[in-house]
């Protein structure tokens, strides 16, 4: 448990595990506890840099809330630990995040592993439908969360009790949010900085391996997204879990580790 102060604010992160670096990147709105303890499993063959982007989690709320930000405090934060290239992970908005770091600081990235993934959020009429089909009264919670907002982290935090059916196969899970300290103008931010975010067109550019994991069950990033990431991306595989919704390292996590070990050799 420490902070690293990097670009005027202090992030707080967490390293376990010793070899090659992974750089773990959490969802909008959330933090990072929701990727443990199931991505602990790589720190046997890799350090695992967990951190909160700034404006979540034990990080800082302060100065500004953009990818270009964001992407700066990864690469500020990777400097600081001494590290110049890593693996990058982003699951859900995180995915987006790293896509846009590699595409900005493409020497300092080995690899990416994505999961809940796509080049864009540019088709939220499916999202919706989908989620209307699958629990009606989840995806009105949903849809008033998108258009109206969350003012306060204890509002955001009963949105999610409200949406967390739609993102698992199965049951789902609320154990995996137990730990986390929402941050209400965190999902803003991120919301607001989805508005004309596009890798679209900026794919081919990416020459580094890439492992995009995708939950068959999964409303919001299905596996048609994985589908437009790997047909544009040079060097991308796209690994599908049957039995998974969003949040497949929850619902397979032995499948999903033995995906991420087969393919990937820091």
């Amino acid at each position: 448990m420490a902070t690293a102060r990097v670009n005027g604010t202090d992030l707080y992160y967490e390293a376990v595990g010793s070899g090659p670096p992974l750089l773990m990147m959490h969802g909008t709105g959330l933090d990072h506890t929701y990727l443990r303890p199931w991505h602990d499993e790589l720190a046997d063959r890799s350090r695992v840099i967990y951190y909160d982007q700034r404006w979540h989690g034990r990080s800082e709320r302060t100065g500004p809330a953009d990818h270009a930000t964001w992407i700066a405090d990864a690469a500020g934060l990777l400097d600081h630990l001494g590290e110049h290239r890593a693996t990058i992970y982003g699951h859900s908005y995180g995915a987006w995040l790293a896509l846009a770091f590699a595409a900005l600081h493409p020497e300092c990235v080995s690899s990416l592993i994505l999961c809940g993934a796509s080049p864009a959020f540019d088709y939220a009429d499916e999202v919706i439908a989908r989620a209307q089909a699958r629990n009606p009264v989840a995806a009105s919670a949903l849809l008033e969360g998108m258009q109206v907002g969350v003012p306060t982290d204890a509002g955001l935090q009963q949105l999610w009790h409200d949406i967390l059916p739609l993102y698992f196969h199965g049951e789902p899970r609320s154990d995996v949010l137990a730990a986390t300290r929402y941050s209400a103008p965190g999902f803003a931010h991120g919301m607001r900085c989805l508005e004309g975010f596009t890798m679209v067109g900026r794919l081919a550019e990416l020459a580094m391996p890439i492992l995009v994991l995708v939950g068959r069950d999964d409303y919001i990033t299905p596996p048609s997204q994985a589908g437009r990431l790997a047909a544009e991306a040079p060097n991308a595989t796209v690994v599908e879990l049957a039995r998974s919704g969003h949040f497949p390292f929850v619902e397979e996590p032995a499948a999903y580790v033995d995906a991420i070990r087969a393919w990937w050799r820091p």
